[in-house]
């Protein structure tokens, strides 16, 4: 009985190793047909749509970068994270990112402290992502582009369009992100003095 559990549980793990090696050949295949000349856009989009749902080939890990660990782990999620920001309009909060991320790395899963550090060591190694932390605690990743500025001229553009008020859910759809985060920029801009809250 015993033995016939091992041999069970032995060709389990045979057939994941399998799984997982087929799997990591798919993404090597679908980032090479990405990266090649002959694609047209709408091509590139749904092969960037494939290598995110296989995940990354060859995560980095302690045992392979030691001591540049950190700074590699940076690299690459930065060049992870760029199409999924992408997707997001250019900004995501750090605990979806980190959900996500440690999806697409499939066993080898990384810490929130290693990804907190991963994400702040982007400004030394020239890596135009930017980390934010939102005075109520929220933290998101963004682009330069996402900017408050850039919510500012939204929120302004879209004032005559909204008879009173505008609350975290229409902000969302004026910014194109989530309520969590439009939120924060709703906060940003009273004090910027572009909008006021009645409290009444």
């Amino acid at each position: 009985r015993v033995e016939e559990t091992n041999r069970t549980l032995d060709e389990a793990f045979s057939d994941l190793s399998s799984l997982m090696s087929k799997a990591r050949e798919l993404v090597v295949l679908a980032e090479r047909l990405a990266e090649s000349s002959g694609t047209n856009k709408a091509e590139n989009s749904e092969l960037q749509r494939l290598v995110l749902s296989l995940g990354i080939t060859s995560p980095v890990t302690r045992a392979t970068s030691g001591a540049s660990f950190h700074h590699e782990l940076s690299r690459q999620l930065a060049d992870w994270i760029v199409p999924i920001l992408a997707k997001e309009d250019g900004i995501i909060t750090l605990t979806d990112a980190f959900c996500l991320f440690n999806r697409a790395r499939g066993t080898e899963l990384v810490s929130p402290q290693d990804m907190l550090a991963a994400c702040e060591s982007w400004d030394a190694l020239g890596i135009d992502l930017h980390l934010r932390r939102f005075e109520s605690g929220v933290v998101v990743i963004h682009t330069k582009e996402r900017s408050d500025e850039h919510a500012c001229s939204k929120f302004k553009a879209a004032l005559s369009s909204f008879e009173s008020s505008i609350d975290s859910y229409e902000a969302a759809q004026i910014l194109h992100t989530t309520p969590e985060i439009a939120l924060e920029y709703l906060y940003m801009a009273e004090s910027e003095g572009i909008l006021c809250r009645d409290d009444g």
